[in-house]
């Protein structure tokens, strides 16, 4: 059995296969066409995915698709009919995504334009999947625990925004859903546009940026956000114009309140910084405040979530300190990417009655190239270069003399995080690494912060949390005396990003951090995804080699073979 899952026409588009229950592919359409946060149809994806198995279009038997554009039509209408004709707006923007909600209602139209299709050999039956629900199977179907709650929250679905529930075995059970335009995904999305960074792409910045913030605009915001019981909030929506799809989404009461928006390239201020505290604190106590309740009305130990505010991990790593869960599970995509995974999903378990038979606990489900593959590149392109015995002892020793390295190692990451496959590391000791990376080799603001990837059975030595985080989800804090240990990779805020590195998931990288620990007594690197600013991380050797010379990187590393700057006397075959 073979099903096809599809996310398309909002942004980050992606595809997965999964076989006979297991996920055996996942790609964003991104990583193929090279445009960040792609949302038109994935077909690269598509084509990457079935060519995994040797599969065509003719031969899935189901495909599922993260969004049902059919659903809660009225609901849109009426709200357009009751704000017109400042709604006229709202259909603008949505047009701005591969024409939206007209494009998802022939979706599968699409599929006839793949490769190899053949109308009377193709046998695919075709479902829309409602996108929460599709988002809670993407996390709790495919997580290790067998009951969780379950809190998805994100922009917007087909009108719902936020989804909390419970999961038992294979069944999920509707607790509470908030509709727009309350929305936290919009709220955030608002803050980030006013911070002048770009809508849905940019949000991951005023995370970091907020590190640097104090809490003077906290009253202010908690008039913004209203909490209410049984874990509900709700918006003053005098501060916003998003509701009616108007640029920016905020008011002149947000800025009168906050202070003059920011412009896209004007200096980030102080000001800037405690505006983002500010909104990012007021996100965090309503994923908490919606958190204790689920584990009220639950009773569960484990907490699985979803949609993009998930990816927010200094308020998921908030709900693990300071709620009553004991687990928390977020997969890799949680984004609207990973929705295709719980389209999937959703045919396997619930349409078709299967049993709960695969755990996502790795995030290496896109592409990989043999050494031959990269050996060839090479040769082409005349590039001197060495081949290694031992491809991790070598990288250790690279990054303990302080040089920068792009690593390109098996099968890409699925999701936005670089988790050891597409990465760039470099040593954490240093502290001006971070600065020196930002600045020479990422060509990005100075404020973001670089993740550390440590040994999982070592992540108690360096934070205060010894919860696997195998997929950068969470924020700990790193214990006051190893901050000057690891400079580079420790937030402004005494906080890290933490990526914990199991042996089984990850042999190499994991032998590749113990290496490190072997030469400097720290089982920590600086890791970072392997890209430059406003370019996708890198899929293909092509890519890697295209960031390796357009950047400050000293080395690059693809298989077992080593490109190094200056060039060295005794590379070649």
């Amino acid at each position: 059995m073979i099903i096809l899952g599809i996310t398309a026409f909002q942004h980050d588009s992606a595809a997965c296969l999964v076989v006979d229950g297991q996920l055996v592919a996942a790609a964003e359409e991104e990583r193929f066409s090279r445009k960040k946060h792609d949302g038109g149809f994935p077909f690269g994806a598509i084509q990457y995915c079935l060519a995994q198995v040797g599969a065509t279009i003719n031969d899935v038997d189901w495909v599922g698709f993260c969004i049902n554009p059919w659903l809660n039509l009225h609901k849109k209408a009426l709200h357009l009919i009751r704000y017109f004709p400042r709604t006229i707006a709202f259909l603008r923007d949505q047009a701005d995504y591969a024409s939206g909600i007209p494009s998802m209602m022939v979706a599968s139209s699409y599929l006839k334009r793949l490769p190899g299709y053949d109308k009377s050999k193709a046998r695919f039956r075709f479902t829309f999947v409602e996108h929460h629900i599709a988002h809670a199977y993407s996390t709790f179907i495919i997580s290790p625990f067998d009951e969780a709650a379950i809190l998805s929250a994100d922009g917007i679905g087909e009108w719902t925004t936020t989804l909390l529930a419970v999961g038992r075995g294979k069944s999920i059970e509707r607790i509470r859903e908030i509709s727009f335009p309350v929305s936290l995904g919009a709220f955030y999305t608002t803050l980030t546009m006013y911070l002048g960074f770009r809508r849905n792409s940019d949000e991951y910045k005023v995370m970091g940026l907020s590190s640097y913030g104090s809490a003077r605009y906290h009253d202010e915001f908690k008039r913004v956000i209203r909490l209410l019981p049984e874990g509900g909030y709700d918006f003053d929506f005098s501060f916003f114009n998003y509701p009616y799809g108007e640029i920016p989404y905020y008011s002149e009461k947000f800025i009168m309140t906050f202070g003059k928006d920011r412009k896209p390239g004007e200096e980030v201020t102080q000001r800037h910084a405690d505006v983002a505290a500010g909104g990012q604190r007021r996100l965090e106590e309503t994923m908490l405040h919606m958190a204790r309740f689920l584990h009220s009305v639950s009773g569960s130990k484990h907490l699985c979530l979803n949609g993009g505010v998930a990816l927010n991990c200094v308020a998921n790593g908030r709900i693990l300190r300071e709620t009553p869960f004991e687990k928390l599970y977020v997969q890799p995509a949680a984004y609207d990417a990973g929705a295709a995974v719980g389209a999937a999903f959703y045919v396997h378990n619930r349409i078709l009655d299967n049993q709960r038979n695969f755990v996502m606990d790795h995030a290496f489900l896109g592409p990989e190239f043999t050494g031959d593959e990269i050996r060839s590149l090479l040769d082409l392109a005349k590039l001197p270069y060495r081949k290694v015995a031992d491809v991790a002892s070598e990288t250790a020793r690279l990054l303990a003399q302080k040089r920068i390295v792009g690593w390109f190692q098996g099968r890409m990451e699925f999701g936005p995080r670089a988790l050891g496959k597409r990465s760039i590391l470099a040593d954490p000791r240093d502290p001006g690494m971070k600065d020196i990376v930002n600045e020479r080799v990422k060509h990005r603001e100075s404020f973001r912060p670089f993740a550390p990837s440590v040994l999982e059975e070592k992540v108690g030595e360096y934070f205060d949390m010894e919860h696997p985080s195998p997929f950068m989800l969470l924020v700990y804090n790193v214990l006051p005396e190893k901050r000057s240990v690891i400079p580079s990779v420790t937030h402004v805020d005494g906080t890290a990003r933490v990526h914990t590195v199991s042996k089984d998931a990850d042999p190499l990288y994991h032998r590749l951090i113990s290496e490190f620990e072997r030469i400097t007594g720290v089982p920590v690197i600086l890791n970072t995804s392997f890209n430059i600013k406003d370019e996708p991380i890198v899929c293909t050797p092509k890519d890697a080699l295209r960031c390796f010379f357009t950047t400050g990187l000293d080395d690059l590393v693809m298989g077992d073979f080593i490109i190094s700057k200056p060039w060295r006397a005794e590379a070649g075959g």
